[in-house]
């Protein structure tokens, strides 16, 4: 008796004990029966990370085995109330953990017989709910999420990057936005939103590393880790080479190009002497650069490679050394303008005219490609899902300067039609 109760005092020293012996690492316990041999019969393990299971929407059923849980992302937008509920078969009570992406806890509750807590959402986005047996025996668990509350306004999964162009940034001189309009538009209808800058004039690789550095500032506060990127011009080829050689974690789930040169433009190829043409080289460039000091202010990064980028050779090759990513969505729309006195294509786009900083532009990738937005030809905008045309020149695709021409065009409608667009997508 003496020698039995040496033995019990020396396991509760050294582990778990439940009913007899248990070992250091609290994983089994075995009982003892009268005759002092042990029988395995309970579990009181440590418990095993919950691997993330499919997106929450209403409910879902899983099969828990002894010290697992179930891990689920749920999302929805600011100031909703959600209500979560786990309910077990085998379970009394169960244990009910909130957090946001980055493993913080927001709740940490036990609901007892299926009663759910409610909880009002910080941001708009997704968020994570772990459920586990209270009493870690194996269980049937059923873990429903619905909003309850404040359901109406807009959200995606994952929060929108808006990737400015060639001689673009944030906001110039602190007055005009790039994105004009927009992302006040988008936050306040309750979208995550966020507005970045780069070099204006340099190579796409620089750029990307920026913007990388960009978005990883962003998510650095634990509440998103996963972004869609909304790229124009130029940010588009950002965009594609970031998914490609800068993101090893997948934090891009989609990139939405718009007017972006994926299979070049004629400008660059002026520009770089592979196209040669004695009557509009000369006024060709003259006209580009003026329209650049005019709109965007001068600038001497690298705006010879940046421009060589973008011809029709070097595109090219970009497209053969980033190649899309299979975890990613692409999408694009393309931007389609006209000259004063084009009927046609005027009635095709509902009366849209070039801004006179490119009517020079425009004429060039006309002669050359075809319909285009005053810069990029429309066949070399169009990258994966090819959304829409729009008739809008390079300029109005951000709604720079006059805006539109194209009566009842408003480049912010096309951005909160592509959040709902993404919404439907899941992200």
């Amino acid at each position: 008796m003496r020698a039995l109760s040496l033995l019990l005092l020396s396991a509760c020293t050294q582990g778990t004990l439940v009913n007899g012996v248990g070992d250091n690492d609290g994983t089994v316990v075995d009982d003892i029966d009268s005759e002092g041999t042990e029988v395995p019969d309970t579990i009181a393990c440590e418990r095993e990370p919950a691997t993330e299971g499919a997106w929450l929407e209403d409910s879902l059923d899983a099969d828990i085995a002894a010290c697992q849980g179930m891990l689920h992302a749920f999302g929805g937008p600011a100031g909703a109330v959600v209500s979560l509920g786990a309910a077990g078969t085998h379970a009394s009570s169960t244990e009910l953990t909130v957090m946001q992406v980055d493993g913080t806890v927001l709740l940490d509750t036990v609901v007892d017989g299926g009663t759910p807590v409610e909880l009002e959402l910080p941001w708009s986005g997704e968020f994570l709910v772990e459920a586990r047996p209270a009493d870690d025996d194996a269980s049937e668990l059923t873990l429903t999420a619905g909003c309850v509350a404040s359901c109406d306004a807009a959200w995606t999964r994952y929060p929108m990057v808006f990737m400015h162009g060639m001689a673009g940034t944030d906001s110039f001189i602190g007055i005009l936005d790039y994105w004009l309009g927009v992302e006040d538009d988008l936050t306040e209808r309750g979208y995550e939103v966020s507005v970045g800058a780069v070099d204006p004039f340099q190579v796409t690789p620089v750029r990307a590393e920026q913007w990388a550095e960009h978005i990883e500032d962003y998510l650095s506060d634990g509440r998103h880790r996963r972004v869609s990127l909304i790229a124009h011009s130029q940010g588009g080829l950002d965009a594609r080479y970031l998914a490609a050689d800068l993101d090893p974690d997948g934090r891009v789930r989609s990139v939405t190009t718009v007017g972006t040169p994926h299979y070049g433009t004629p400008v660059a190829d002026v520009f770089a002497g592979t196209l040669s043409d004695a009557r509009i080289t000369p006024i060709l460039l003259d006209g580009l650069f003026d329209a650049i000091g005019a709109l965007y202010g001068q600038g001497d990064q690298d705006i010879i490679g940046q421009m060589e980028q973008h011809t029709a050779g070097a595109m090219e090759a970009f497209n053969v050394d980033v190649p899309d990513r299979a975890d990613v969505l692409y999408a694009s729309y393309s931007g389609r303008t006209c000259g004063a006195l084009e009927v046609p294509c005027l009635r095709a786009t509902g009366g849209e005219v070039v801004n006179p900083a490119f009517s020079l532009t425009y004429r060039v990738v006309r002669w050359f490609e075809g319909p285009n937005d005053g810069l990029i030809p429309v066949t070399s905008a169009e990258w994966g899902i090819v959304l829409d045309e729009l008739p809008a020149d390079h300029l109005d695709e951000v709604g720079l300067l006059l805006g539109a021409s194209a009566p009842g065009f408003d480049h912010r409608d096309v951005y909160r039609d592509h959040a709902l667009w993404l919404r439907d997508q899941g992200l």
